[in-house]
């Protein structure tokens, strides 16, 4: 079990994974005939394959980096036109999530993190002939401990704005499609 109290990201991730696995089984029974797995197993079964421990695992390792998430999971999505939008929403929300550029660098990424690696989340020094450093944006997680390397207590300590972030992105995935539904019709509130 996880030492990070609970937010509304964990509720965050679960939409996440409900959305994958809409993606890849489909909607409706009418998408069973497009649900591809090129004569290998789905990776999305090792979300719910062995104990905790594993389940846990196999998504952190997924979920990791935009790259991972994109070759192990999206990639596997039903092969439908009407699909690549949920593609590029899963995508989105997962960067927003996970790999938030308003986040310091310590809080991305769902692996862990190697205290060893201190230098790695050093700031990149600024050029030697710049008269003035351009001002930085503080991050989200700028409270948080600087020695502090859990990224998900860090993402914690800056849940409302990172959800802030995501329903922004189902927003405008929900104009989008309202768009694509009826063009002539205006995007329903939500």
């Amino acid at each position: 079990a996880s030492k990070v109290i609970r937010t509304e990201l964990d509720d965050w991730e679960s939409i996440i994974y409900v959305l994958c696995w809409l993606g890849t089984f489909g909607a409706n029974t009418d998408d069973e005939e497009d649900v591809q797995a090129g004569g290998k197993p789905l990776r999305i079964y090792k979300w719910r394959t062995g104990d905790a421990a594993d389940v846990a695992e196999a998504k952190r390792i997924d979920m990791d980096t935009n790259k991972l998430f994109a070759s192990n999971i999206v990639s596997q999505f039903i092969k439908n036109p009407s699909y690549v939008h949920l593609k590029k929403l899963v995508v989105d929300l997962r960067q927003k999530l996970f790999d938030n550029l308003k986040v310091s660098p310590k809080g991305r990424g769902t692996l862990e993190a190697d205290e060893d690696l201190f230098d790695y989340f050093s700031p990149v020094p600024e050029p030697v002939n710049s008269s003035e450093p351009p001002e930085k944006e503080p991050y989200w997680d700028d409270g948080c401990d600087e020695n502090e390397f859990d990224q998900f207590k860090r993402r914690a300590t800056c849940a409302g704005k990172i959800s802030d972030a995501l329903l922004e992105a189902i927003k405008v995935a929900h104009e989008g499609a309202c768009k694509r539904i009826a063009p002539s019709v205006e995007a329903v509130a939500i």
